[in-house]
């Protein structure tokens, strides 16, 4: 049934017919709608494109096993830095940035194991915008 229901959504978002969607499956409405409003307790609190809204924040997880201080150390040219549990988090970085931040963490000494790019979801800015206030 979801997948008519999307069918049908974006078939009319084709024929630039304007359709209200009021879902909790942000997912579906990241797939589906062109533009969004986020409402927290009868307000508004964000509206616009998706885009707009989700920003381009950018992060990267690589997996890497080697001395934690220098690994961090390296990663840190690159954007903000988490360390947990073998797994680097890179975040502020751009796609493009991810081959050089690879090879600087190689380069202090890293065994890589996984680069996990990750990009930000309206569920991610949803739960930031209502968790605000």
């Amino acid at each position: 049934m979801r997948r008519e229901v999307r069918d049908l959504l974006l078939a009319l978002r084709e024929r630039k017919i304007t359709v209200f969607l009021n879902s909790h499956l942000l997912t579906e409405v990241e797939r589906i709608c062109d533009r969004v409003a986020i409402v927290d307790r009868g307000r508004v609190v964000a509206q616009g494109a998706i885009a707009d809204i989700v920003g381009d924040s950018q992060a990267v997880r690589i997996r890497a096993q080697g001395n934690s201080a220098a690994l961090t150390t390296a990663a840190s040219a690159f954007g903000t830095i988490t360390n947990e549990d073998g797994w680097l988090t890179i975040a502020g970085i751009g796609p493009g940035a991810v081959p050089d931040a690879v090879a600087a963490l190689v380069a202090a000494g890293a065994r890589i194991s996984a680069v996990d790019p990750m990009h930000a979801t309206l569920e991610d800015r949803f739960l930031e915008l209502v968790r605000a206030r």
